[in-house]
């Protein structure tokens, strides 16, 4: 039980980093190519 409530914690806290990580790299992404596949 304290095993996996040790994964799962971690892997929530990467997640919350992660993701507006992601989204930023979406978003320049977005800037750089957004007009040219339209």
């Amino acid at each position: 039980m304290s095993l996996k409530l040790s994964v799962i914690v971690p892997l929530h806290n990467v997640g919350e980093l992660f993701i507006p990580f992601l989204n930023s790299l979406l978003a320049q992404h977005e800037q750089q190519f957004g007009g040219d596949h339209r």
